[in-house]
């Protein structure tokens, strides 16, 4: 569900308000329950606090690799 939505590279975090609006959950603890899930199941979806912060998907390469 989140891991589809989401970009590669930490440039292209998607921010908590922004994954609430375009998966319909209620608020940011349904929407951290959610990735945990996909985490589990073996998706990997990063996170980042720097800048806005936000949630995205490694990007190619070595620098990947690093993020």
């Amino acid at each position: 569900m989140v891991f589809e939505m989401l970009r590669k590279g930490e440039a292209n975090a998607m921010t908590t308000a922004d994954l609430l609006r375009m998966t319909g959950l209620r608020n940011a603890r349904e929407l951290r329950t959610q990735i945990a899930r996909e985490r589990e199941e073996g998706f990997l979806i990063l996170s980042s606090c720097r800048g806005s912060g936000g949630y995205y998907l490694p990007a190619e390469g070595a620098e990947g690799r690093l993020e």
